[in-house]
């Protein structure tokens, strides 16, 4: 009769032959599932009990021997806490891994319960986008006036206001940062007052500031006098857009080669 402890090792030994049918991590007798096999190398292998209980156990060698062992394992509770051997289980794999796996369900269970969350208050995760230059903003609105879909709106009565008071808008806000005015409430005629103020300071000639002008008359015919232009005259207004976003660009380009300039005088002081 042998006595261990349960989860303490047992070794055992086949004389001059192997254990074949006995791998490291099996569980022994598959049945009754009552010894761990922690280590199985030769003639010898290595048990741990997994249960309390008296048992009697038998191995077959490769070589037809048999070995039998009566053995009676003690409950693990019968033992003092400092004495109680480790689980083998627990010995087969490192600590780290046990901490990798935990980290790993708690982290899935946190991204569900934040989806979860999310879904049900409706909250969408939008990313923040980067702002675009002044140079962006009227590219983008220049190809907006330009594309084919603007142009067959525009060319439709119930939406060619829509398409015009857009286009002044976008070029107003973009007046608006270029020459660092503020007529975000003004009428028409305030806001090409306030250039005419400031056409000499921004170096606007007469004719670029007549070109202006013009686009912004021809747009508040159809944005408040509810005229509706001719295919000819919308071409034209097409026109207009991408002259005076030139004005813009020009202005703006200069401003960025002037600020160039200080920064590159101010290094060099």
């Amino acid at each position: 009769m042998r006595y261990v402890v349960a989860g303490e090792m047992l070794s055992l030994e086949c004389p001059n032959s192997s254990l074949p049918l006995l791998k490291e991590g099996a569980v022994f007798p598959q049945k009754e599932q009552q010894f761990y096999v922690y280590e199985a190398k030769g003639s010898s292998i290595t048990l741990a009990p997994l249960t309390a209980g008296r048992f009697n156990l038998t191995l077959e060698c490769s070589n037809d021997q048999k070995i039998e062992e009566e053995i009676e394992v003690k409950p693990l509770q019968s033992m003092p806490k400092h004495e109680a051997p480790l689980n083998p289980i627990t010995q087969a794999y490192p600590m780290w891994f046990w901490w990798l796996i935990g980290g790993a369900l708690l982290l899935s269970l946190l991204t569900i319960v934040l989806v979860k969350y999310l879904k049900k208050k409706n909250i969408k995760i939008i990313p923040q986008k980067r702002e675009l230059t002044l140079s962006e903003k009227m590219e983008k609105a220049l190809k907006k006036a330009q594309t084919k879909q603007a142009l067959d709106s525009a060319a439709k009565q119930e939406h060619v206001k829509e398409y015009y008071s857009d286009i002044i808008q976008i070029f107003r806000d973009i007046c608006d940062k270029v020459y660092e005015t503020h007529t975000e409430f003004y009428t028409s005629s305030e806001f090409i007052g306030t250039l005419r103020s400031i056409s000499l300071q921004k170096g606007i000639n007469p004719q670029r500031m007549g070109q202006i002008e013009s686009f912004m008359l021809r747009g508040d015919q159809v944005r408040f006098a509810k005229y509706y232009p001719t295919t000819e005259e919308r071409k034209m207004f097409v026109g207009d857009v991408e002259e005076v976003f030139k004005i813009l660009k020009l202005h703006l380009d200069a401003q960025l080669r002037n600020q160039k300039k200080e920064g590159a005088n101010v290094g060099n002081r």
